[in-house]
């Protein structure tokens, strides 16, 4: 049997945008799903348990994996994720066709466990109700359901019409900004915009630019003809960076004064885009080639959201002994990996101490050797207080205390106490991942031990990370669910 293999998305509840709940929408092979709230947040679990030994016994295992997997949706979705259990990713190409031959890559994926690796969609990706295809490029290297040979795969996504409603109420109660011809959104009267129809080489794309981030809530685009596919007309928005939203189908037809509308409810960051519309030969234009259309707008510009999964680097310095100043390196840690929820008002660090781990670098370090054997893992959280938030930053501090006579394993190398105080800054780069910086201070005191003496020493804390992924790591559940000490939630 396949060791459980657990995987958390988060859905930011708060002050960020609303979201219908996160659900699977479509799997293959042995899964485990289950819906959890924890500290008002809900968390969606996905478990791959694999097929069971008897399972195995009876199927022949020979059987070649097929390059692709059929699924139905009934409903209009937004895909969020595609979970694929594989012996390796690296050439591995994930792509979703629907019924019309119409394909869209997946993103390069990210590693969540050793086989276990999730793709996410170019941008938000709505699948209308309808059947499609799920097709791999490397379908060999893919773990395979034994009763029907398809690939083992999961998607998950939210419900767009609940998603819209949830959006939309944010906004009941403010004015709405409109970009274009106002009077193609009023669908009151026959429209009198004077337009003339130019040359091929002089029309302009739909282009529109936003000074601030936007929750745009409708697009109307005046027409000189009814669309061939229609009602399966629809629009994409794309950014500067080819970064994809959409599609979005039509909403409504104002056949009187010959309007389509598209209700995107998507919130768009500062930028330049380009709306596309699927059939582009009944677009109306004005006398200097560019179309008519209106958006409906409502400025949204939350603090940013930065839950998700770093690692980490931190190096902790003596610097100063009851002897005076002194400079020494103590310790120095590479690639620790801590999970970050971002409550808005607090933020909360989920994390998992190894005691391998822990061992192996005070052997290193200190040059003592421990002959014991040690395997046990601990989760730890520990909540953070904000002391300065901005839209794209924020920094926040915790303050720690470790009496490490009472620490198994650790009280071999190390005796006395510690007191620390960390600040860390949170910031989004652009282009890239959020990264974070580190720094504080400790004090270590052991006042007259039977063995060692009286020491008291001072520490500075120094270190970096990134953002690797917005998922969250599989020992936040464990962590979240355990109640620990005074200490902070450390144990």
């Amino acid at each position: 049997m396949r060791n459980l293999t657990v995987i958390l998305l988060i859905i930011a509840t708060m002050i960020f945008a609303g979201k219908a709940y996160e659900k699977v929408i479509f799997k293959t092979g042995s899964w485990t799903v289950s819906q959890e709230e924890v500290e008002g947040r809900q968390l969606l679990i996905v478990s791959y348990e694999g097929a069971t030994e008897l399972l195995r016994t009876i199927i022949k295992q020979d059987q070649p994996v097929k390059d692709s997997v059929p699924f139905t949706l009934s409903s209009d979705v937004v895909l969020k994720s595609v979970h694929i259990i594989c012996s390796s990713a690296q050439n591995q190409k994930v792509f979703i066709v629907d019924s019309k031959g119409r394909s869209v890559e997946m993103t390069q994926p990210q590693s969540v466990e050793e086989d276990h690796f999730v793709y996410s969609p170019p941008g938000e990706l709505v699948l209308k109700k309808g059947s499609y295809t799920l097709k791999f490029s490397n379908p060999q290297s893919l773990e395979r359901d034994l009763l029907s040979s398809e690939p083992v795969v999961l998607l998950t996504g939210y419900d767009y019409e609940a998603s819209n409603e949830v959006e939309a109420e944010q906004f009941q109660s403010k004015s709405p900004l409109v970009q274009g011809e106002p009077k193609i959104l009023e669908k009151a009267t026959a429209q009198t915009i004077p337009s003339q129809q130019p040359g091929a080489s002089q029309r302009k794309p739909i282009e529109f630019t936003l000074n601030e981030s936007c929750f745009v809530e409708a697009v109307a685009i005046d027409l000189i003809d009814y669309p061939k596919d229609f009602p399966e007309t629809s629009i994409v928005i794309v950014d500067r960076t080819l970064k994809t939203f959409g599609p979005y189908f039509a909403a409504d037809l104002d056949k009187e004064n010959g309007v389509i509308f598209f209700n995107p409810n998507v919130v768009l960051p500062a930028g330049s885009y380009t709306i596309k519309i699927s059939d582009e030969s009944v677009l109306n234009y004005k006398s200097d080639g560019k179309p008519i259309y209106a958006l409906k707008l409502f400025p949204y510009d939350p603090p940013f959201d930065f839950t998700g999964t770093y690692k980490i680097n931190f190096v902790v310095t003596r610097v100063r002994t009851l002897m005076g100043a002194s400079e020494k390196k103590t310790l120095d840690v590479k690639n620790f990996e801590v999970a970050l929820i971002d409550h808005s008002d607090y933020i909360e660090l989920v994390g998992k101490i190894d005691l391998r781990e822990v061992v192996q670098i005070l052997e290193e370090q200190t040059g003592r050797k421990v002959q014991a054997e040690y395997t046990e893992v601990f989760p730890f959280s520990q909540v953070c207080q904000i002391t300065e938030r901005k839209k794209d930053s924020l920094t926040c501090t915790f303050n720690l205390s470790f009496d490490f006579t009472k620490m198994p394993v650790v009280n071999k190398f190390v005796v006395g106490m510690t007191t620390a105080t960390v600040f860390l800054t949170f910031k989004t780069r652009p282009g890239l991942t959020p990264g974070v910086t580190i720094s504080g201070s400790a004090k270590y005191v052991r006042i007259d031990d039977p063995h060692l003496g009286t020491d008291i020493n001072d520490y500075a804390i120094s270190g970096d990370g990134v953002r690797t992924y917005e998922q969250l790591p599989p020992f936040v559940v464990s962590a979240m669910s355990k109640k620990f000490g005074s200490a902070g939630n450390i144990p």
